[in-house]
């Protein structure tokens, strides 16, 4: 009878001392995940904040981060001048292309329907408001290889269906090589997605006399709008 009592007293210790064991393993365990934890954060936080102040790496390959911070405000002049509107769907993104393609876009029909002095302009006048949520124009990105890039960068970042993602990364690649031959049909495209017609705007969307900008026309609407350069 001893001989068991003595044997069910070691049982206990050993099953008592395993919990004690675990118990410190998984407590040091637990430790250590906090540990790695707190210091990811804390990296994250320092290459976010390296970002904001324009060091560190570029999301963009080949870029410094100060220049991905640059086209991304778009500096031409105040820091709130001429930046890219905020671009967090792909709906922002057509807004932002409709809007730097319009250098671009040569349109008598546009210009009859704009009236006033219109017609007579040197360049087709940018959209009215009522047609949809358009920027002021103090905050169109002009159409310039950077700016095409860090698109590009925007919609690789987004989550779009492969076939989507690659549409706009075609066109825009296109772009780049300043190859234009479709720059007419994609913005009257993306104005037809995007376009949310008030005020008897929606003759805008009927119109079908696009055309590519000469150099003239292009440099006319970029220096009355004051936008930037053209490429």
């Amino acid at each position: 009878m001893k001989k068991i009592f003595l044997v069910l007293i070691v049982a206990l210790f050993l099953i008592g001392g395993s919990v004690v064991i675990f118990a410190t393993s998984n407590e040091s365990s637990s430790d250590e995940s906090q540990k790695k934890v707190k210091e990811e954060s804390a990296d994250e936080k320092t290459v976010q904040e390296e970002q904001e102040q324009g060091h560190g790496d570029s999301p963009i390959k080949g870029w410094s981060m100060s220049k991905f911070k640059e086209v991304q405000n778009n500096f031409y002049g105040a820091a709130d001048e001429y930046g890219f509107g905020e671009i967090e769907t792909i709906e922002d993104v057509n807004r932002e292309i409709i809007q730097m393609t319009s250098q671009k876009i040569e349109s008598v029909k546009t210009r009859e329907l704009l009236g006033g002095d219109a017609p007579t302009f040197p360049f087709t006048p940018i959209y009215p408001s009522g047609l949809g949520l358009f920027e002021s124009t103090n905050n169109y990105a002009a159409l310039t290889l950077d700016n095409l890039e860090y698109l590009q960068y925007v919609v690789s970042k987004l989550d779009l269906d492969k076939e989507i993602n690659e549409r706009y990364q075609g066109f825009l690649s296109e772009w780049k090589r300043e190859d234009f031959s479709n720059l007419v049909e994609v913005h009257k495209d993306l104005l037809h997605e995007y376009a949310n017609p008030m005020d008897g705007t929606e003759q805008y969307l009927e119109v079908d006399d696009y055309r590519l900008a000469t150099k003239e026309e292009e440099e006319a609407f970029l220096s009355h709008y004051g936008i930037g350069s053209q490429y």
